[in-house]
């Protein structure tokens, strides 16, 4: 109980401080020997001090000195005891003092560090949703741009390259972001020099890229840059495996190429069924070129059974949408009767067809033809190939 009296008088001390805490030591020192404890202590002392003179007169021990203290002296003792009783609370509790606010503080910079973490990151996401916004608002206003000078190119009625720059921007603007088309685009642009300086190596690279990405166009012509070396090294094996991938892919124009490659045995080994093949797939989809081989593919009987007649269906759809070489060979079918009956009026209209575009094979059965018609009948023959020229502007 002293000692819980003395350390209330201690803390009063410690928050204090200074002059005041000793102050207030002072207070409780005099508190301690008014109170019924310190009574006690200094008449207990002092008994005992008395006991001893006493002890050492009866005894007989004169020569032994007797150190009597005063009242004093053991007011003063019992005074240092319990400072020393304060000072060590004190101790005890200066230390206590300084671990809880150690704790405190150890617990308060963890908190720092987790609330600093939290903030990090979520600067860290402000600022990945802030570079996305902008990578948005910029590639938005490069849009704009482009499509405001295709505008201005169009209204201002600027000459085809003008055009063509203006189409390469916004090719080029999409391709960067991976539109496949764009790419094959750009590629064609690089290909044909349409707004850009001709470059076969830029023009197989958006080519490659679109390829890629499944775009049979872009596979046609990347195909056709191995076959011709331009651009790159020259690959027959490349080529195949391009022209395939793209006829595959249902591309008219690489399905007919695959066909005549078979069918010649260009990058491959020569295979007339196979060759037959593709170029029914490419006729079928209205490939004049392929209806036109298959025609002759008909007559000579390779790949399929020879058939005259399907030679000539095939080679009228061909000439009918202004092939030269079929309406030519569909003239010398008619004037001979192969395939179909003889028909000179048919037969003149077809070959003065090819003749007239040029082609000079058609000129000497033209002439024969017409040698045995009468004038009506090649009047009737020039009139109908008008009409048919007539369909074709």
């Amino acid at each position: 109980m002293t000692r819980l009296f003395l350390w209330r008088v201690f803390a009063t001390c410690s928050l204090i401080g200074g002059a005041e805490a000793y102050a207030g030591l002072q207070d409780g020192l005099d508190a301690y020997r008014s109170g019924p404890f310190g009574s006690i202590l200094i008449e207990t002392e002092a008994a005992r001090q008395e006991k001893l003179k006493r002890d050492a007169q009866e005894a007989g021990q004169a020569k032994i000195p007797v150190v009597v203290k005063s009242a004093e002296q053991i007011k003063l003792e019992a005074d240092a005891k319990v400072a020393a009783e304060i000072i060590a609370a004190d101790e005890a509790g200066v230390a206590e003092q300084v671990r809880v606010e150690a704790v405190a503080k150890a617990e308060a910079e963890a908190e720092g560090r987790a609330e600093a973490m939290v903030l990090f990151q979520a600067r860290l996401e402000e600022q990945a949703q802030f570079e996305a916004e902008a990578r948005m608002a910029e590639r938005t206003r490069l849009t704009e741009r482009v499509k405001a000078q295709t505008s201005a190119a169009e209204q201002a009625g600027l000459d085809a390259e003008a055009k063509a720059v203006a189409k390469v921007n916004s090719y080029r603007m999409a391709a960067v972001q991976g539109d496949a088309e764009a790419q094959y685009y750009l590629g064609a642009m690089y290909d044909l020099g349409k707004g850009v300086k001709q470059n076969y190596t830029v023009a197989a690279d958006w080519y490659r890229k679109a390829a890629m990405q499944g775009n049979v166009k872009a596979q046609f012509n990347l195909a056709l840059m191995n076959e011709l070396g331009r651009g790159m090294h020259r690959s027959d094996d490349m080529a195949v495996a391009l022209y395939r991938a793209a006829a595959e892919g249902g591309y008219v124009e690489a399905q007919h190429k695959l066909g005549a490659m078979y069918y010649q045995g260009e990058g491959l080994q020569q295979d007339y069924k196979v060759a037959a093949e593709w170029q029914r797939k490419a006729s079928e989809q209205g490939c004049a070129e392929a209806q036109s081989d298959l025609g002759t593919m008909y007559a000579l009987g390779q790949g399929v059974p020879q058939s005259f007649k399907l030679a000539t269906a095939w080679y009228r759809k061909a000439a009918e949408q202004g092939l030269v070489e079929a309406q030519r060979n569909l003239g010398v079918m008619y004037a001979e009767g192969v395939g179909v009956p003889v028909d000179l009026v048919q037969a003149h209209k077809w070959l003065n067809l090819a003749a007239l575009a040029g082609n000079e094979s058609a000129r000497k059965p033209l002439a024969q033809v017409e040698g045995k018609m009468s004038r009506e009948q090649v009047e009737q023959a020039r009139q109908l190939a008008q009409e048919m020229m007539g369909r074709h502007k």
